[in-house]
């Protein structure tokens, strides 16, 4: 009888320790999910900011280039060299996507410069980009 009952005890205390185990790995996936949850949350984050960044960039192009202001084509230049960070932002947030970082990093550095814009919104008209008064 009273080996029974230590068996029965033995094989409930068993069952317990799977049960705590099985119950340790069901919350290490979740928390593994979760972490993954973060990066993508991160990565999306960071997407979203150059996308927001460089609509904005397009528009200041655009507007600087239609007023052909020399001071706003100057600032317009200042913000577009800032355009770096948003990248090693991305580089540091979005690890696994190097080589495509790179091709956009590639990309930014052959931008035109302030020589080119200038040149185009004289180019325009003769009397300047906005045409005869």
């Amino acid at each position: 009888m009273q080996t029974k009952l230590l068996v029965a005890f033995l094989a409930i205390v068993g069952l317990l320790i799977v049960l705590g185990a099985v119950g340790l790995d069901v919350l290490s996936s979740a928390n593994n999910r979760t972490g993954e949850l973060i990066r993508s949350e991160r990565k999306i984050a960071a997407y979203r900011q150059v996308a927001h960044d460089t609509t904005a960039q397009l528009y200041r192009i655009s507007s600087a280039l239609f007023a052909a202001d020399e001071r706003a084509l100057d600032n317009t230049l200042r913000q577009l060299n800032q355009f770096g960070y948003d990248l090693e932002r991305l580089q540091f947030v979005a690890r696994e996507e190097v080589e495509l970082l790179a091709r956009v990093r590639q990309d930014s550095s052959t931008r035109p410069r302030r020589t080119w814009w200038w040149a185009s919104t004289r180019a325009r008209t003769p009397t300047g980009p906005r045409g005869p008064p």
